[in-house]
């Protein structure tokens, strides 16, 4: 018997019902007792019924987890995903919470009386709402943006103007042409690391970076974004080292990145100076190949191609810039780098903490490097 048929692209849509069905009835029986209390059979049902929702919302929030890491999401769609999951949890905890302490008062004298099944009731509908609430995200992906949905036609990727081309809502984008390397140089600055130690080039609308030893550079374009889809389209095959793509990007000391180099990637911030991993996997980069790093409502990915290596939760960063670091020696070639605004208006802007580096002039190393 096949458990997931044809027409489901996973078993996400099948299970999300069942929480939405019990929950909403539960709260029907909660309503019911307290106005038929020779009917003593329905707190006991209601009961029951927030237990086997509460499964059924265990159940969707990590086959929803499983289900946003197998589908191709569209950029528009990050912040909705993240939304979504966010409220998943926030009801898998509540409806918990509830069942526990329902269950430690069900033999006391309070949970008999009218004030306590009014308690019961008002405690339900509160779960109700968070049951709605992340039902109503659900549906948003679905019918808004198609997620899911086998029939929904990718739209395909535009072509990346050449040069630097800014965008809606702080968003921006980079494409080589034949005079990439001064293109590059007067659109994007160098905040820290030693960006004197490098040589850029232009080959057949390819962007050339030479290390002859190794160095390491911090190189960032546009203003402060919050919510970010950030990729880069490189060929890493000559360089020996690690690629970061980094967004919020405070300082040299503050920043999140997804990190690749021949043996696998990683995702994680430099929060103060101090480094954590969200995620790592053994995906190795090889020939031309496009990074993507996605950062979204605490939400963080890493995908190669259209691959998706690394999924990572950690707490919302200040609004940053956008760019690349690296790390190494050889030579690193880029077509095109683009960060993309996720959130509807652009971040506020703010004092970066890259002091003069930010001025569109190279700065010497500050002395801080981290081992990604």
């Amino acid at each position: 018997m096949q458990l997931i048929p044809d027409w489901a692209p996973n078993l996400h849509p099948m299970i999300i019902h069942f929480p939405i069905a019990l929950v909403s009835l539960a709260v029907l029986l909660d309503l019911g007792s307290l106005f038929l209390k020779s009917q003593s059979w329905l707190r006991p049902s209601a009961l029951s019924l927030y237990t086997f929702g509460a499964l059924g919302a265990l159940a969707a929030y990590f086959s929803g987890r499983e289900a946003a890491d197998s589908v191709n999401i569209p950029s528009q769609a990050y912040t909705a995903i993240s939304e979504h999951a966010d409220w998943g949890l926030y009801t898998l905890i509540f409806l918990s919470l509830y069942i526990l302490i329902r269950l430690l008062l069900i033999k006391k004298p309070f949970a008999n009386s009218a004030g306590g099944n009014g308690l019961f009731f008002i405690l339900g509908a509160i779960g109700f709402f968070f049951v709605f609430q992340t039902g109503e995200r659900g549906g948003r992906l679905v019918f808004e943006f198609g997620l899911g949905v086998k029939a929904a036609a990718t739209a395909p990727r535009a072509d990346i103007p050449s040069g630097f081309q800014p965008g809606v809502n702080g968003s921006w984008s980079w494409q080589a042409s034949e005079n990439a390397a001064a293109d590059f140089l007067k659109n994007f600055t160098f905040p820290g690391g030693e960006s004197e130690a490098l040589t850029f080039t232009a080959e057949e609308n390819t962007l050339v970076i030479s290390l002859d030893k190794d160095t390491s550079a911090y190189i960032l374009a546009g203003g402060p974004l919050t919510d970010i889809e950030l990729s880069a389209r490189v060929n890493l095959d000559e360089f020996k080292g690690r690629f970061l793509l980094l967004h919020h990007f405070r300082s040299t000391g503050d920043y999140d990145f997804f990190a690749v180099d021949a043996e696998g990637s990683r995702l994680g911030r430099v929060n103060e100076g101090a480094l954590v991993f969200f995620d790592e996997s053994d995906s190795p980069v090889k020939g031309w190949s496009t990074l993507k790093a996605v950062g979204s409502k605490g939400h963080f990915r890493g995908y190669i191609g259209d691959k998706l290596v690394n999924h990572g939760h950690g707490s919302e960063m200040a609004p940053g810039k956008a760019g690349i670091f690296f790390m190494g020696s050889g030579k690193i070639r880029i077509q095109s780098v683009q960060a993309q605004a996720l959130s509807e208006a652009p971040a506020m802007m703010m004092d970066m903490g890259g002091g003069k580096g930010d001025s569109g002039k190279k700065k010497e190393s500050d002395g801080h490097s981290h081992s990604h």
